[in-house]
């Protein structure tokens, strides 16, 4: 694995001799471990030298047993001796010198390899191959090619963001006109009824093919995060732990070492602040179900918290990359956000900011004036009501001590994130409420569940009497109607015997 790139016999003897290993390997499941003698926080200078401790063994051939004679023990000396000559003149014994400086080997594609940096085929060498070539061609320093391809991947997903985002929002529009179907149809599944359940999910497709919505690719943005993200996480925390001996030497404004983590920990704060402010602003997707409010609103404070907690103690130049991509997607959720921006790209807009009445729904002059009166009066007098009742809380949060105030707090937000999430959970399994087709909920059923079951066998008994009344009153009528006709065949038969023995006569 090393011999091959460069990297002397002499270093891959004498770190690997014992540890074969397989010339390639899947990068996701073999862990990369330095087994240089540098630990992470050193750095190299041009004279240091990265040796490995060799027992001494001078005195190996004067140890002998009682049993021995100090002659024999004497004869052997000169035979260790010529033994090791006669080694020294093998081929490649020059090999075995452990007296090597790692720094001078030069950099060129394929120098991570060279240090021992093979991943094999994988994600982490696919953001290897990147870091590599900018820092080799575009002569960049070794974090300068992290920042940089951490702009290169971001920038690479801009489409894959726009066309979820686009799609996201059009889901959103019709979640109004879908969600009663869907929850419908799951409730027919559960109930057994997979004809009715199959019909309703073909007419979610048809209303999501109508609108050009593709649900493939909103996965798309997150499966591509997840697989370079991981690949950079592995490169630059094993280059650091190596450590790489340029990237050992380098610097970043106040970092002196980085490969040790951030002696005074911005990087990791203003990457989870970052994250905070991404979040409130509605994710990087740049739009957030109105109904999972609470659930972001808890997401805005324990994502950070934990992004914090697991980055404080990793090496500054991956809390850099982590920093610079926190900053990439907070503009990145700015702009989705704007509504200018929005148009100027051809993105759809949320509901919110579209002012056409909804198609099928003509409407007049004077009955749109009525109901905008109507809607403003509604409004003015709900807000008078929230007002009111905010004002109450108020004066009694005034009356509480700071501690009280903030147990209070913590449990309205945690009772909405429960209320919140039981009814998303139960709009998605098909036990929510009915809704309406413009989105608000259904008044509920005049009968119980058990009313409304006793009801339907009722009718099914019902109609399975009626039916059978049906049958046997048909079965009546055309059995008189066959009478009928035999009586009348009969009269004819004998009208026609009559008039034969008239003739005859």
């Amino acid at each position: 694995m090393l011999g091959r790139h460069g990297l002397t016999g002499r270093i891959a003897r004498q770190q690997f001799a014992a540890f074969a290993q397989p010339s390639r390997s899947m990068s996701s499941f073999r862990p990369q471990i330095s087994r240089l003698p540098v630990r992470s926080g050193k750095t190299l200078s041009g004279t240091a030298t990265w040796r490995t401790s060799m027992p001494s063994i001078s005195g190996a051939a004067t140890i002998r047993f009682n049993s021995t004679s100090s002659a024999t023990a004497s004869g052997a000396v000169p035979d260790a001796s010529a033994a090791a000559n006669s080694g020294s003149n093998v081929p490649g014994a020059d090999q075995f010198d452990v007296d090597f400086d790692i720094s001078s080997i030069p950099e060129r594609i394929g120098y991570l390899k060279d240090l021992g940096l093979d991943f094999g085929w994988g994600p982490t060498s696919v953001m290897q191959f990147v870091v590599e070539h900018l820092h080799i061609w575009g002569g960049l320093p070794w974090i300068g090619s992290i920042i940089a391809t951490g702009a290169l991947v971001r920038f690479a997903l801009l489409p894959l963001f726009y066309r979820a985002i686009d799609q996201g929002t059009k889901t959103g529009n019709i979640r109004h006109i879908t969600g009663p179907i869907r929850a419908e149809m799951v409730r027919n599944l559960q109930e057994g009824k997979q004809a009715e359940g199959i019909r309703l999910r073909a007419e979610l497709a048809k209303i999501n093919k109508e609108h050009g919505i593709q649900t493939s690719a909103m996965l798309m943005p997150l499966f591509s995060q997840v697989f370079f993200g991981y690949g950079m996480f592995r490169l630059i925390r094993n280059m650091a732990s190596m450590p790489v001996p340029g990237l050992a030497m380098e610097q970043f404004l106040w970092i002196t070492d980085l490969t040790a983590h951030d002696p005074f920990f911005i990087l990791p704060v203003v990457a989870a602040t970052l994250q905070y402010l991404t979040i409130k602003k509605g994710g990087e997707f740049g739009n957030v179900d109105a109904n999972m409010a609470g659930l972001q609103q808890a997401m805005r404070y324990v994502m950070p918290g934990l992004a914090l907690l697991f980055t404080a103690t990793l090496p500054a130049a991956l809390q850099l990359y982590f920093a610079v991509t926190a900053v990439i997607g907070y503009t990145q959720s700015l702009a989705f956000n704007n509504v200018a921006v929005r148009q100027a790209i051809g993105m759809a807009l949320p509901s919110k900011y579209t002012t056409k009445p909804p198609p099928g729904t003509p409407e007049t002059e004077q009955s749109r004036h009525l109901r905008t009166l109507v809607e403003a009066a509604e409004g003015l007098q709900a807000e008078h009501q929230r007002r009111a009742v905010e004002a109450d809380k108020q004066a009694q949060k005034a009356q509480m001590s700071v501690i009280d105030r903030a147990l209070l707090s913590a449990k309205e937000s945690k009772d909405k994130l429960v209320r919140e999430t039981t009814d998303k959970v139960n709009e998605m399994t098909g036990r929510g409420p009915k809704k309406n087709a413009d989105g608000t909920v259904a008044p509920p059923d005049r009968l119980s569940e058990k009313d409304r079951k006793l009801a339907e066998d009722y009718e099914k008994r019902r109609r399975e009497e009626d039916e059978w009344k049906r049958e046997e009153l048909n079965h009546a009528r055309r059995e008189a109607h066959l009478q009928a006709m035999e009586r009348q065949r009969e009269q004819a038969r004998t009208a026609w015997q009559r008039s034969k023995t008239k003739t005859k006569a």
